[in-house]
């Protein structure tokens, strides 16, 4: 197959993969390749074209590239991002619920974490998220040795474990929070 994909871009592979599912006919119609995801929020199967398309009043199922085209990109993704009632999530910078509501798992959360974490203080007119107490707490805590993942700045679970360790290795209270005698035990 990997030969094949660099003969052909990809159709057949894209093909096989979305072949009979999500709207899509059998691999020989190459609509996993006409109808894969694209787009803002990556509108994905002859069915969800179909869907947006009549909701947008746009031949997205008729031209898939429409929905990319700078004049409808955003009409699939905003419908999407309403039909979910994502808002409430994002007003609470809800990450996960995000995550779930677009693509029905949290697949690629820990990136989309990170990757929120380093640009939300632009937006906000904050400081870089290295600046951050959470931040230097995980890079200390991984100069010590404890694993709380890549320092983001978001104390997830690997964070508060890598807290917990940390905190009853040194015999301080046995609490996940970031707290002043944590931030002194690292030497912060």
């Amino acid at each position: 197959m990997a030969d094949q994909c660099a003969i052909d871009g990809g159709v057949a592979l894209f093909s096989l993969v979305y072949g009979k599912r999500m709207g899509n006919g059998p691999p020989e119609t190459q609509d996993g390749w006409r109808y894969r995801g694209r787009g803002v929020l990556q509108t994905t199967g002859r069915a969800s074209y179909a869907h947006f398309g009549a909701q947008c009043h746009v031949d997205f199922e008729g031209q898939p590239d429409l929905v990319v085209d700078p004049a409808h990109a955003l009409k699939p993704a905003l419908l999407e991002w309403n039909a979910r009632h994502l808002n409430v999530a994002a007003d609470n910078n809800d990450i996960e619920a995000i995550t779930h509501g677009i693509n029905g798992g949290l697949i690629g959360l820990t990136q989309r974490r990170a990757w929120f974490a380093k640009i939300w203080p632009f937006v906000i007119g904050a400081a870089p998220v290295e600046h951050a107490t959470e931040w230097k707490v995980q890079s200390a805590l991984v100069a010590a040795g404890y694993d709380p993942g890549s320092p983001d700045g978001v104390v997830g679970p690997a964070t508060r474990l890598a807290i917990l360790a940390f905190r009853a290795a040194r015999g301080l209270a046995a609490t996940p929070q970031i707290t002043p005698d944590l931030v002194h035990a690292l030497g912060l």
